[in-house]
């Protein structure tokens, strides 16, 4: 019987013949006629029969060592399947059960393993499916492999002699994928990458420590024995497990404690690379958490970490050594261009991000590299353009590697071979397939090129710049030199004062080797860069503090001296606005915030702003509350960053900054609050309405002033009252059950932790509770009742005045609305005008009795502007009185709760007339503008003439208004 291989290539005919010969002739005679039959009833089976022949030696080789296997396999529809993991666990489970003892269980395992390994070349070289399928195809039936493997000999050892293991039975083995294996993304003839671990068990005498030892031990080594020991039926997978802590001078299997003692001490670069890939493979999955949390904060740094493109510089230099000394031209893994620059790019990025992005610690390249795009770490024509490479490079290797199951990576260099190659990858002939091949190559060359390519270069624009600087920052080494070269530089006496002591402090003197050639890479790069400015001495004395305060994590001096277009816009800003510069000294993770110029000159809208902080922390399970607390304050002072950007700029004028700010205000609140509930919820249950009915969150937060108005400035403190509606004396649905009194009391006062408490990033707001009912004395939170009766019958004027500004900015829609009802009516009431008049009057002498201006000329100034005669809050005393006073005529009033919608509606209703509408806005703008400029720290010329007779027009319509002076 020969195959049907017209549609092949001439060079692929007779070796298929031949092969496909030598398997019929071990074929048993009672198996031939059911063969024939099944190929003619099914020709496309017959034509994959001859593609997969054809390209792989090993496919038919495989067959021939079983025929009545391999012809079950073709009769039985598994070539058509896709299996997922617990399917090839159960696969191997039933292997393992019908094994008499171990050897017969390594038999079978081979067995087991050849026959599969034929459905999935089958699959790869004529079923049609991609390289990911194949890829998770060998990933699940190697992990089921292993993770049965190992839970059989471990328990053959608990039952054998000669181990004084204590009377706790050890744990199960944890075995982390590594490489292809952790990724998902083995080859047709991979390795298994593996790290062995076992949890420590330190209640344990030291004799049965060390019989636990000795049984992990042999436990490792029989498993590897298990797995590649080659016998007539060939091997299960090849092991390697090189990667673990110090090597093949290391043991083979460590306890916990041992490999958190490795990593913490002995760490190298190039491990953090290799642990990305890491995945739990077998063993417990409470273990393989612990030990992941042991190595995490060794992978991912809890900043941007910069410093790992300069760690793959150093790595790059070894991999083109070795393809030179090894002629790698054309090996598609380690070659230019390769697999492997594929997966450097995308672990570059997963070391500098993943810390702050959880998101990309993932062992999977693809899904991470779409990520990268849909992120803008890289640009998504890039990344799309890796992945095309990067499937078509993995295709190609799966091809290689199935003609003779070997671990190969270079093309092929004889003619039957390349022909096989060119048609499993669909192209007419080789010349076409390579001229393909070296078009991916080169891209990913290039791309990769660019990751690592050092900004500044013998020739590039920057390098004389640098010299430059060089020369600036050397010169301190000897201090006769250092003066004369900076004074010539534009630097003045407390400069060089300051550069001097920098240089001589025992911070820096006292750095590794690393930080400090990081140090000297980017001090000439910063002095060239304020040696350029109007005033250097402004720009080194407010950017040295940022450089002092990262000198113990030098990767940020790093991301700069990476980011030349990064260190500019950090010293612009930084002299420009003396705020940022605060901030990023104070908290040096926002100069990620620099590098994405997109970003950094638009700030998004309130719904984006939403869904920027879910995705940030979507990842994050609720109970997780430190980590949301530093994922909020992260998120508040990057949105932040980029309004005083945008602001400093002109790209976004007065009143969309403070709505920008307000938004953030807004999502935070509305976090902090479902962090609250769900908390409380988990550990006290649901609060009830009635025994039968629960409550939803039926709790709001209410702001008032600047947050309350939409006018939320840079420093303001946030003035919120806590509301709840819900019976008091009713209980919580839990096992720990409160009132809902108490329920909500406590979620007050979680959502006053989360502002507050200060963490690593600071706090998140000042918060001021004193317009709640009763002020300072009453309950941090009130129902919805008591808070309705309060303000209809004991609150004074001027909490109603203060309602004015208020409005719900976090909880529940339907009491939000029973709110909105409530301050309407409040503020419609009929009031007699005269009375209010004075009553505005006498809490407007009592607040400038209470407040005194500061000493500093800033200070003053910020006073006069804010609390002096025809000063902002002049202006808002005139608002609030003209809602109360005419509201209940004009109940369009209460609409709004911001000062400039306010004065469009008293102008629009004729109660003020327009030009002095326009007046108290035009000054309300300009004083506010100016607020936000002393908030920022900038140098202003005083518009001294616009101020005097915007404020003396104020004076003037407080007088006619209100009465008094």
């Amino acid at each position: 019987m020969k195959l049907s291989d017209d549609f092949l290539p001439e060079l692929l005919r007779d070796g298929l013949q031949d092969r496909w010969q030598q398997f019929m002739d071990a074929c048993p005679p009672a198996e031939q006629p059911l063969l024939r039959q099944l190929l003619k009833d099914q020709p496309e089976l017959a034509r994959g029969l001859a593609r997969a022949g054809a390209v792989s030696h090993y496919f038919l080789h495989a067959a021939k060592a079983d025929p009545a296997d391999f012809i079950d396999l073709l009769r039985s529809g598994e070539l058509q399947r896709e299996y997922l993991l617990p399917e090839w666990v159960a696969k191997v489970l039933e292997v393992s059960k019908g094994a008499a003892d171990l050897q017969h269980l390594a038999e079978r395992l081979r067995h087991f393993r050849r026959r599969q390994m034929c459905r999935i070349i089958w699959r790869t070289l004529a079923g049609g499916v991609g390289p990911r399928a194949t890829a998770l195809d060998l990933s699940h039936l190697a992990q089921a492999c292993l993770d049965i493997g190992a839970a059989c000999l471990h328990k053959a050892l608990l039952n054998g002699p000669g181990l004084a293991l204590g009377a706790e039975p050890p744990p199960p083995l944890v075995i982390l994928g590594m490489g292809k294996l952790g990724g998902y993304e083995l080859n047709l003839s991979s390795d298994v990458d593996l790290i062995l671990a076992y949890p420590d068990q330190d209640q344990l005498a030291e004799r049965h420590r060390a019989g636990q030892r000795t049984f992990f031990l042999r436990l490792a080594q029989q498993l590897i024995d298990l797995m590649e020991r080659r016998t007539a039926s060939g091997f299960v997978w090849r092991m390697d497990a090189r990667l673990r802590p110090y090597g093949d001078s290391g043991p083979l299997v460590q306890s916990f404690a041992a490999i958190e003692a490795y990593y913490h001490n002995q760490g190298r670069p190039w491990e953090r690379y290799a642990l990305v890939k890491a995945r739990q493979v077998a063993g417990a999955p409470e273990a393989g958490e612990r030990l992941w949390k042991i190595l995490q904060p060794f992978v991912y740094r809890s900043y941007t970490d910069y410093g790992a493109i300069a760690e793959l510089r150093l790595m790059k230099q070894l991999i083109e050594r070795e393809q030179q000394l090894r002629g790698l031209e054309e090996d598609l893994k380690r070659g230019a261009g390769g697999i492997r620059e594929i997966e450097f790019i995308v672990q570059t990025q997963q070391l500098i991000r993943g810390g702050r992005d959880p998101s990309l610690q993932s062992p999977e390249l693809l899904p991470v590299l779409e990520l990268l795009g849909e992120r803008g770490y890289l640009p998504v024509a890039v990344a799309a353009r890796l992945r095309e490479a990067y499937l078509f490079l993995r295709h190609a290797e799966n091809v290689i590697q199935a003609r003779e199951d070997r671990q190969q990576h270079s093309l092929p260099l004889d003619p039957e071979g390349r022909a096989g190659l060119a048609l499993a990858a669909g192209f007419a002939d080789w010349e076409a397939f390579h001229a393909a091949c070296d078009k991916h190559r080169q891209a990913v060359r290039e791309h990769f090129g660019e990751l690592i390519a050092d900004p500044v270069k013998q020739g590039s624009p920057s390098a004389s710049a640098a010299a430059h600087g060089q020369l600036l920052w050397q010169s301190g080494k000897e201090p006769t030199s250092m003066a004369p070269a900076l004074r010539e530089a534009g630097f003045g006496e407390s400069s060089i004062a300051a550069l001097r002591k920098f240089r001589d402090s025992a911070r820096v003197r006292q750095l590794q080797a690393t930080a400090a050639e990081r140090l000297d890479r980017f001090m000439p790069l910063l002095l060239d860069m304020l040696s350029g400015l109007v005033r250097p001495d402004v720009g080194l004395h407010r950017l040295l503090p940022l450089v002092e305060t990262v000198l113990g994590r030098t990767a940020y001096l790093a991301l700069l001296a990476e980011n030349p277009l990064a260190l500019r816009r950090w010293v612009e800003l930084c002299v420009q606005v003396p705020w940022i510069a605060r901030q990023l000294a104070s908290y040096p993770v926002l100069l990620d915030e620099l590098l994405d110029a997109r970003g950094l000159y638009s700030v998004p809208s309130a719904q984006d702003l939403a869904a920027q902080l879910r995705q940030q922390l979507r990842q994050l399970p609720w109970e997780r509350l430190e980590e949301h607390m530093e994922g909020l304050r992260y998120f508040r002072m990057s949105n932040m960053l980029r309004v005083a950007v945008c602001e400093t700029y002109e790209i976004l004028p007065l009143m969309k900054v403070s709505d920008c700010l307000s938004w953030i205000a807004e999502i935070v609140l509305d976090h902090a609050l479902q962090l609250a509930w769900q908390g409380l919820v988990k550990r006290h249950g649901t609060p009830m309405r009635s025994p039968e009915e629960p409550c939803e969150l039926d709790f709001v937060i209410l702001a008032y002033g600047k947050l309350g108005g939409l006018e939320l400035g840079y420093a303001s403190d946030l003035d919120i009252v806590f509301i709840y509606d819900a019976p008091g004396d009713e209980f919580s649905r839990g096992k720990q059950p409160l009132s809902n009194a108490q329920f909500f009391t406590r979620m007050a006062q979680r959502i006053l932790h989360v502002l507050g408490t200060r963490t690593s990033l600071g706090t998140l707001y000042d918060v001021d509770l004193r317009l709640r009912p009763d002020g300072g004395s009453g309950p941090v939170v009130s129902s919805f009742q008591a808070f309705a009766r309060y303000q209809d019958s004991q609150a004074w004027p001027w909490e109603h005045q203060a309602l004015v500004r208020s409005r719900v900015v976090a909880g529940c829609p339907r009491l939000a609305d029973r709110f909105a009802t409530l301050r309407r009516e409040v503020l419609c009431r009929r009031r007699n005008s005269d009375e209010l008049a004075a009553q505005v009057r006498t809490m407007r002498q009592r607040m400038q009795q209470e407040i005194k201006p500061g000493e500093s000329d800033d200070l003053r100034r910020r006073f006069a502007i804010k609390h002096g005669p025809g000063g902002m809050v002049d202006i808002e005393f005139m608002v609030q009185y003209a809602v109360l006073a005419w509201a209940h005529a004009h109940p369009e009033l209460a609409d709004w709760p911001d000062n400039i919608r306010i004065l469009e509606t008293l102008e629009e209703k004729q109660l003020f007339t327009a030009q002095e509408a326009r007046a108290m806005t035009e000054a309300y703008k300009l004083f506010r503008g100016i607020g936000h400029q002393l908030a920022l720290g900038q140098d202003l010329d005083w518009p001294a003439d616009e101020l005097q007779r915007l404020s003396g027009q104020m004076q003037a319509k407080w007088k006619q208004l209100l009465g008094g002076v």
